[in-house]
Order: C-alpha cells, then sequence, then structure tokens
C-alpha cells in the first residue's frame, strides 16, 4: 500500500514536471499572471486586524463580559491617558488646561476628552473632599494670605508684592507672628531656578495650600479616540495629533512640563510599531540570509533565481489564500510570511541539489529536472504533508489568532510546493546550467575554500568539540533553577517606548497605579460587601465604590468654607487691575528694600534660630540683584 501510494505521487509528479518543461515560457507567463492578479487582489481585501481582543474566541465566557461591560461603560476602554508632570502644581494644571482645550475642539479625532478634577462636581464640591484638618489649615492660610492678595488685586506687579513682603517683615522682626517660612521657600526656589537661567514660575498653588504634601505636581487628561482597526497602526492619527499640538503649546521640559501618552491606545501602538518593525526587519533578514546560503550551497547565480522565483510567486499566493479564506492577518498570523521563507525554501534546495547531482553524471539538463523532481519528490510531498499537519494543528483553540496562522501558514506548504514544482523547473529549463558549471565552484577548486575548512573541523577536532558541548551543557545545568517565570506582560514590550516608561512611572505612585479591577454589582449593599471583601486581600491597595464620592462631615466642612468665604469673598469679587506700564527702577528698588530688610531680621534673629529658609532666601535674592546691577 505504501509502496504503490509513493509511486502514484511518484508518478504524477514526473507527469506534471514533464509537462511544464514542455512548455516553460508558457508557464512562467501563466504563473505571473497569477502572481500579479493575486497581488492585485491581496493588496485590496487583505486587510490587518490589530485588536488583540480579535485575536481570542468570542465565545469565551469573559469576553462576552468583556463586552457587556464595554457595552455598558463605553468610555472604560479604547483610551489614551496623558500624564503631565510639571515642576509647580500650577505649571501642571495650566498644561492640563490648555491641551484639553485643544484637545475638545478636535471633534473629528477624540470621541471624548475628560480632564480629572476640572468638571463641575468636583470645581463645586472639591472642599467638601478634604479632610475637616484639611480645610482648616487651608482656612488659616487663606486667612493670612488675604492682605496680601487683596493688595496684589488692586496692583499687580513687582513691587507691590515685595513691597508687602517687606512690611511683613517688620512687623515680624516686631514681635508680630506671622508665618512667612512658606513664602520665604517659594520665592528662593523661584530666584535659584532664575539665577541658574532655568524656567520656574512662582506657585501660588503652594503658598495657598495647608501642611502635608501639598497639591500634586501631576495632572491627566483622559482621551477616548476615533480609531480605525482595520489599518496596521490605528492609533496613530490621533496619536500623532496630540503630540503635535503638545508641541505648538511648547508643553515640553523647557518650559517646566513634561507630557508623556500611556493607555490602551499608546501601548497597543507602540507595540504594533515595534512588530510592525521588527516583521520588515525579519522578512528581509530572512530573504538575505536565505539568499547567501542558496549562492553558498548552490555555487550558481542561475540556482539562486530559479530557488527564489518560486518562493516569491508562493509568498504571494499565499497572500491571497489568507485573503479570500479569512479575509485579514493579525498580529499573530503576519508572521507566516517568514516561516514561509524558511520552510519553502528547503523544497527547492532538494530539488535544486539533486539536479546538480544528476549533472555529474552527464545528464542532459531537462532530464535531470525531471528525474530529479521523480526522486525527491515524494520526500517533498511527505514533508509537505506532516508541517502542514503541525500548522494546522494550531486550529482546534479557542486563540483564532494562533489558529488563523495555522490555517494560513499549513496551507501555505502546499502552496509553496506547488510553486516550486511549476516555477522552478521552467526557470532551470530556460537557464541551464552550462558545461562549465556542472561541477560546484568548490569541487574544481585545486585547493580547500575557507568555508570547506570551516565545515570540516568537527571531524578535525571531535574530542575538543564533545568537551566544549560538556562544559556548556553543565553550565546550563547550573544556570536552570536561577529561571524564573515572568508573569508580568508588561515586560513583554518595548521598554524604551513612551507609554510603557509612563506606565512604570504610574505604577511607582499608589494613588494613580494603573493595575486595578471593575466589578459590577446588584445593588449598594452588594457593592459595599464586595468593597469590603477586597479591602482584605494582600495584593488590593484601595477598594472603592460610588459611596466614597459622598463626602462625610458636610455639615462641619460647610461652616468652615462658609467662614472662608466671608474673608476670601472681597478678594475673590474685586476686579483686578492689571499694570501696563512698570518702571524699572521701583521695581529694582523695591526688591532692594526687601533685601536690606531681611538681611537685618537675619542678623538680629541668628542667636535665636538657624533660619535657613530667610538665609537661603537672602543668597538667591544677592544673587539676582547682583545679576540686574
Amino acid at each position: 500500500m505504501i509502496s504503490h501510494t509513493k509511486n502514484a505521487i511518484k508518478g504524477a509528479i514526473t507527469t506534471w514536471v514533464t509537462f511544464v518543461t514542455r512548455f516553460p515560457a508558457r508557464i512562467l507567463l501563466a504563473c505571473l499572471l497569477l502572481v500579479i492578479c493575486a497581488g492585485y487582489y491581496s493588496a485590496g481585501h487583505l486587510g490587518v486586524i490589530t485588536d488583540t481582543a480579535d485575536m481570542l474566541s468570542k465565545k469565551l465566557r469573559y469576553l462576552q463580559i468583556h463586552r457587556e461591560y464595554k457595552r455598558q461603560f463605553p468610555h472604560s476602554y479604547d483610551l489614551i491617558v496623558i500624564v503631565i508632570d510639571g515642576i509647580t502644581p500650577d505649571l501642571a494644571a495650566d498644561a492640563r488646561d490648555s491641551l484639553g482645550r485643544a484637545l475638545r475642539s478636535e471633534k473629528d479625532l477624540f470621541h471624548w476628552v475628560y480632564l480629572p478634577g476640572d468638571d463641575t462636581f468636583f470645581k463645586k464640591q472639591g472642599l467638601l473632599f478634604l479632610s475637616s484638618e484639611e480645610l482648616e489649615d487651608l482656612a488659616d492660610n487663606m486667612a493670612q494670605a488675604e492682605p496680601l492678595l487683596a493688595s496684589l488685586v488692586k496692583k499687580t506687579d513687582i513691587e507691590a508684592l515685595f513691597s508687602i513682603m517687606t512690611i511683613a517683615l517688620e512687623y515680624k522682626t516686631k514681635g508680630e507672628e506671622i508665618d512667612l517660612s512658606r513664602v520665604f521657600s517659594e520665592l528662593g526656589t523661584t530666584l535659584e531656578h532664575v539665577n541658574q537661567n532655568a524656567f520656574y514660575e512662582l506657585s501660588w498653588m503652594k503658598l495657598m495650600s495647608g501642611k502635608g504634601n501639598g497639591p500634586s505636581t501631576r495632572q491627566f487628561i483622559i482621551v477616548q479616540p476615533r480609531v480605525n482597526y482595520e489599518t496596521v497602526l490605528p492609533g496613530q492619527v490621533p496619536i500623532s495629533r496630540i503630540r503635535q499640538i503638545i508641541t505648538e503649546l511648547h508643553l515640553v521640559p523647557d518650559r517646566g512640563v513634561q507630557v508623556m501618552l500611556t493607555g490602551d491606545i499608546p501601548m497597543q501602538y507602540d507595540e504594533l510599531k515595534s512588530v510592525t518593525r521588527g516583521a520588515k526587519k525579519a522578512g528581509i533578514l530572512s530573504f538575505i540570509m536565505v539568499s547567501i546560503v542558496l549562492v553558498t550551497g548552490l555555487g550558481s547565480i542561475r540556482l539562486v533565481l530559479a530557488t527564489l522565483a518560486p518562493l516569491i510567486a508562493g509568498l504571494i499566493w499565499t497572500a491571497c489564500f489568507a485573503a479570500i479564506v479569512v479575509g485579514h492577518l493579525n498580529m499573530i498570523s503576519v508572521a507566516f510570511a517568514v516561516l514561509f521563507i524558511g520552510l519553502s525554501v528547503d523544497y527547492a534546495i532538494h530539488l535544486c541539489l539533486r539536479y546538480r547531482e544528476l549533472l555529474l553524471t552527464g545528464i542532459a539538463s531537462r532530464q535531470a529536472v525531471i528525474r530529479a523532481a521523480q526522486d525527491v519528490g515524494p520526500s517533498l510531498v511527505l514533508c509537505a504533508l506532516t508541517t502542514s499537519i503541525g500548522f494546522y494543528s494550531f486550529m482546534p483553540t479557542n486563540f483564532s489568532g494562533v489558529a488563523e496562522l495555522g490555517l494560513i501558514a499549513g496551507t501555505g506548504m502546499f502552496i509553496g510546493l506547488f510553486s516550486n514544482l511549476t516555477i522552478l523547473p521552467c526557470v532551470i529549463t530556460l537557464l541551464p546550467l552550462s558545461a562549465t558549471s556542472n561541477r560546484p565552484y568548490y569541487l574544481r577548486a585545486t585547493g580547500k575554500p575557507l568555508f570547506v575548512r570551516f565545515l570540516g573541523i568537527p571531524y578535525r577536532h571531535g574530542k575538543l568539540v564533545r568537551i566544549c558541548a560538556l562544559v556548556l551543557t553543565a553550565a546550563a545545568l547550573w544556570h536552570i533553577p536561577q529561571l524564573r517565570f515572568d508573569s508580568n506582560p508588561i515586560n513583554l514590550r518595548d521598554p524604551g517606548a513612551e507609554s510603557i516608561r509612563a506606565f512604570k512611572k504610574l505604577l511607582k505612585d499608589p494613588h494613580s497605579s494603573p493595575w486595578s479591577l471593575d466589578s459590577l454589582a446588584e445593588n449598594k449593599t452588594d457593592a459595599m460587601q464586595r468593597a469590603e471583601a477586597f479591602k482584605k486581600l494582600p495584593m488590593v491597595k484601595h477598594a472603592i465604590t460610588i459611596e466614597d464620592f459622598v463626602p462625610e462631615d458636610q455639615q462641619e466642612k460647610l461652616d468652615i468654607i462658609y467662614d472662608m468665604s466671608l474673608i476670601m469673598d472681597p478678594v475673590i469679587s474685586s476686579p483686578v487691575q492689571l499694570k501696563t506700564e512698570f518702571d524699572i527702577n521701583r521695581e529694582i528698588k523695591s526688591l532692594e528694600d526687601f533685601a536690606v530688610t531681611l538681611k537685618t531680621h537675619v542678623q538680629a534673629s541668628e542667636k535665636t534660630s538657624s533660619h535657613t529658609t530667610e538665609k537661603r532666601l537672602l543668597l538667591e535674592l544677592d544673587k539676582f540683584l547682583e545679576g540686574l546691577r
């Protein structure tokens, strides 16, 4: 039975190769037309699916839950998270506001732009989310700053600021309880940056904040772009536009702001860009390396051309098959090209080597081609069959990305076999080897070429090779116990990508960690029970429900806010009088007067306390005045 099958395969291959070598030009022309048609069809119909969720079977239970959650909360997915870090809270907030306004005007690119903390609710109710102690501390600071703010509203220039600071310092020297440490610290920091020619703006948020860490220097913008997943890089257009706006607004480190993009879309974009770039490099490098191997092994440019022609044709035909049967490629099945190049070329190598071997016996070129196909054809069919079975075994899986790769690559093995048994004999028949090239160059050489001597090393130094193999094996066994499994999928991505660097930066801050889990509860009671259960888990840092957005002790806090309004309303409601003309000499005079008063205060109190903040401010102010002079 086996012998009969082998003879049948051999007879069919012999008949086919005899036919194509009888009409080589016509067959090649027909194949060329098929290649052109297949290429044209593939270019117009072979799409690329870049959404990783589409690489899994839609029948999976958790994906069904995922889709339902996405339907209920459409703003929770396909997001770009813009991370804004400023050297001061004011710069970060200003950058967030200006960038947010610009993005909201791009309605064609972005479905939704959200600025956390900038919405109407938190702008109106934000103070209620502070603790009572934090709110009282803020009220005290506002009360102390009220005279300064009231004066600056009436007169907005350096002279007004430092004249007020001079008066306050004189009262402090006379024994008045005035805490100027926060103002002095921020002024010292500002002047220090100016003296170093570094960008900085005095932070009023720091001056007004209470005790503790103060306002955050990090802000966020969450954007949901319009994404086309049928393109190779679906997030390229919105991401490029965001970066263009960032450049136009001068939100750069030289201006005290650093803006980075992370989230679903940027991380996917960076990954796809890396995969696309890697696939191109892998395809080109594999093609070049195969060509080098062919030139070295076959010893004939004509045979190399005869080998590459069916390789290229088979690759295009396989892409056409994918377009017809599957309709698209995903980020896994796109690897079929590299697999096809590496495996399909083996068919041609076997045929060409047998062809050269038969030529050495004196057989004519056409008969040598037919005989070569007859001799190695059954083995090639068996190789194609077993390799395709290996790929087809990927198909019965819920991972549709791998299943599609198995279908395309498995069928590609038969396409590659067909192209090699058709195009290669035609090319060799049209471009037969000449009589002088019947013997490969390395057999005609009088000496031993370098690569022949290299291949003979294992035979000449067998003992040394065995010893080296044992040493390497022992070293490998020694290090195997140190091997650890990394379950973090982030480490599979390019660590140099901006989205990954921003993601890891957020991981270091427990208040902005991107690791989160969402759980839908039927009612309030169920939600509270789940939150309490989650809080007990050692891997859970926070567990919040919608109830956490209802402030506690509201009446007590409202009383404090009411007292603050009595103090601040006159300042807030007063129109700001912007000064349009400045007298530079008067501005400098106010700085010099403040410096003299500050120096007197430091000298007078040096025996009782260190006054590090005042000394630092005085040092930086002297440097600044010297620079002005």
